[in-house]
């Protein structure tokens, strides 16, 4: 056998070069992933609990798996990770500080939230406890990146949409801690922004009950597709690129998906980061056999992949899960069934076996060291013990986590030991070390923060949203008159302008908001929304910022705030009465279901799908909106809405004539009798949740 005296160095340089290694994160769905992440090589693992995950299909973990889970991934030397990365509603934040005291008492290394106002009651709860920005947030700029920095994040989960050169850019100029997606099922709408799933089938995705309408037929004129289903993304190719962007974790989705899936992939990353190479054919192939949704993978907006062949337009779900290769799913098991330990923690060790002393044996990592003691040597009748022979029964861990690279031992001359006291002293070593590493130091908690009274409400405002001067004109009998970004930059003198959905670069966007005469901004983005307070303007925070309850309303850093669109009444009506910020709502228009960076159609075309309902598409920026196929309306509740403490209302319009948009603001200002259009939502304003 070797010399493992002269294992050290090795195993030193061994640790410093992994120092330098980006982390990689996989996804565990349930307990059986978590051990194939783990045994296949991640350096972390996120999964989620019973609820507040963004994945409340999979089987996830109660608080017994979860303190398992802990124990295990730490034993082994990997961190977790919990997703409470939904949003969450007042009446639901007792139970989400429980799952947040629960996470602190297990060691969680970290919690990945998608909500600013559960984040300032977990910074109250748990102040110890380090924060990740979900993907949920659409961080997508170095501002965005920046204020979640300033608000105690210490990661950000940065939007799929980014290319390249967009994330050095951030890196560059924030210097932040980033995590970006390498693998697996990509959404065709920024995350955080989709309300398809919720307005037409009540199950939102940012409460983790997505349906992936996305993913069905939709049709384009007389064309039939997939239009709003991407390719399964794959960064193999790219870990170099990565590395150079500052991108800190390179996460694996996939909290859906078989554990023999994640030990597969797993597997395949691990290999590629420890060895960055042109990715090889053979390798790409065993990827897409274990699931590839669409023919082939796709290198998506990291590369600058055209639409065309970033989407997925021909296969269904059915015909994916057909083409899986059963066998290297069984290969991938293979490396995690049965208490198999495929993944390896070098140690080193110390014994002493002398003549009338128990023999003591350590056994250290380089961070833990357990010391144990054994049974007393005896005379030598035959053969003497020898040290090689104990290095060689020291070394037989095969059945553990652990691997033995320097041994150094002192045996007496004469003396022997027992076989079976050498391996009890031997597991009863390696036991210990296992002990040590999965050692927990519960964070402290405290109680959770009381909510103050509002300041009351604040007279009853009628705000009209128009995107053409003609629209303009027609709603001046509205309250509050708020201009679209591209009419505002066309007319350089409004009131109120509402910014861009989506800004990459904030530097250009303050050059371009300089240009423009206004005295109030409705911001959809941190970066907008903290460059519109420098401007001196008065900044309403916009529904896509997902102002959910009533600690979000007091957190984030503006003036007024328009309510979540997934709010009940009388949700936004304890908001409002908990806030000293006025709080707005939308009561009218076709809402924005999709934001996205794909050019899905020409400008004005429209996507029907099977029920006939017709989605219409408008593009601004290189940034495309799906509207959704009908109108919000609340016109003949309106009474209700002026009775509860919302200080105003917005109706958005977009495509009415400008008669329909006089009628409908006369509607609401109850100069006339509401009329009902013959389709319409009431969306969540009556209750669905």
């Amino acid at each position: 056998m070797p010399n493992l005296k002269r294992g050290q160095d090795k195993l030193q340089l061994a640790h410093m070069a992994a120092d330098k290694l980006m982390e990689l994160l996989s996804p565990a769905g349930s307990y059986d992933a978590l051990i194939a992440a783990v045994q296949n090589g991640a350096d972390a693992v996120y999964l989620g609990m019973k609820s507040f995950g963004a994945r409340a299909f999979a089987k996830n973990f109660d608080e017994l798996e979860l303190e398992n889970a802990v124990r295990y991934a730490h034993e082994r030397g990997v961190k977790l990770y919990v997703t409470l990365n939904t949003l969450v509603n007042d009446a639901q934040m007792d139970e989400f500080c429980s799952n947040v005291r629960e996470c602190a008492r297990c060691g969680v290394d970290a919690l990945i939230v998608a909500d600013i106002g559960a984040a300032e009651v977990i910074k109250t709860v748990c102040p110890k406890m380090p924060l990740h920005a979900s993907t949920q947030m659409t961080a997508h700029s170095a501002g965005d990146v920046e204020y979640l920095i300033n608000m105690g994040f210490s990661r950000v989960v940065l939007s799929r949409e980014l290319s390249q050169r967009e994330i050095k850019n951030i890196y560059e100029k924030t210097h932040a801690e980033l995590e970006v997606f390498v693998h697996g099922a990509l959404c065709i709408c920024f995350s955080g922004r989709c309300l398809l799933s919720s307005f037409i089938g009540g199950r939102s995705g940012n409460k983790g009950c997505c349906a992936q309408p996305c993913r069905q037929r939709y049709s384009i004129s007389a064309t039939e597709g997939y239009f709003l289903s991407p390719r399964d993304l794959c960064l193999l190719a790219r870990i170099k690129e990565l590395r150079d962007a500052g991108a800190a974790s390179l996460k694996i989705e996939g909290r859906m998906k078989s554990a023999q899936y994640v030990a597969v992939v797993t597997s395949m990353y691990r290999n590629y980061i420890d060895s960055p190479r042109k990715a090889e054919r053979a390798d790409i192939e065993r990827l897409k056999r274990v699931f590839v949704r669409g023919d082939s993978f796709t290198e998506g907006f990291f590369v600058g992949t055209p639409t065309r062949k970033m989407m997925n337009t021909v296969l269904s779900n059915d015909d994916i899960n057909l083409r899986v290769d059963k066998a290297i799913l069984k290969e991938g098991e293979q490396t995690y069934r049965n208490g198999v330990e495929t993944r390896k923690i070098d140690i080193t060790a110390q014994c002493c076996v002398k003549r009338n002393e128990k023999a003591y044996l350590s056994f250290s990592d380089g961070k833990n060291t357990a010391r144990v003691y054994g049974e007393r040597p005896q005379e030598a009748i035959n053969i003497p013990l020898t040290e090689s022979a104990l290095i060689d029964r020291l070394s037989k861990l095969g059945g553990s986590a652990f691997n033995l690279t320097y041994c150094d031992v002192h045996v007496d001359d004469g003396v022997m030991m027992a076989a079976k006291d050498i391996n009890a002293l031997r597991r009863d070593c390696a036991a210990e070390l296992m002990r040590l590493r999965a050692r927990v130091e519960p964070r402290e908690c405290f109680d959770m923060p009381v909510l103050g009274s509002g300041c009351g409400k604040r007279g009853f405002y009628i705000a009209a949203q128009v995107s053409s001067e003609k629209l303009m004109e027609a709603a001046s009998a509205a309250d509050r008159i708020y201009v679209t970004w591209d009419l505002a930059r066309r007319l350089k003198s409004v009131d109120t302008v509402v910014l861009p959905y989506i800004v990459t670069d904030t530097e250009a966007f303050k050059e371009e908001l300089s240009l423009i005469k206004c005295r109030a901004a409705v911001a959809s983005t941190y970066s907008t929304l903290i460059a519109a307070k420098e401007a001196g303007l008065h900044v309403t925070a916009d529904f896509s910022l997902n102002i959910y309850n009533a600690f979000a309303a007091n957190a984030i850093n503006a003036d007024a705030v328009t309510l979540s669109c997934e709010k009940t009444l009388s949700e936004a009506d304890f908001i409002a009465r908990h806030t000293h910020k006025p709080c707005e709502a939308i009561a009218y228009g076709y809402l924005p279901l999709m934001v996205t960076r794909a050019r899905l159609t020409e400008r004005g075309a429209a996507l029907k799908d099977k029920t006939g309902a017709i989605f219409h598409l408008a593009s601004a920026d290189e940034i495309n909106i799906l509207y959704n196929s009908r109108p919000l309306f609340m016109a003949d509740k309106v009474r209700s809405l002026r009775e509860s403490a919302l200080s105003g209302i917005r109706l958005i319009f977009t495509a009415e004539s400008p008669e329909r948009v006089r009628d409908i603001i006369d509607m609401y200002k109850e100069k006339r009798k509401a009329q009902k259009p013959p389709i319409f939502t009431r969306g969540y304003w009556c209750g669905k949740d």
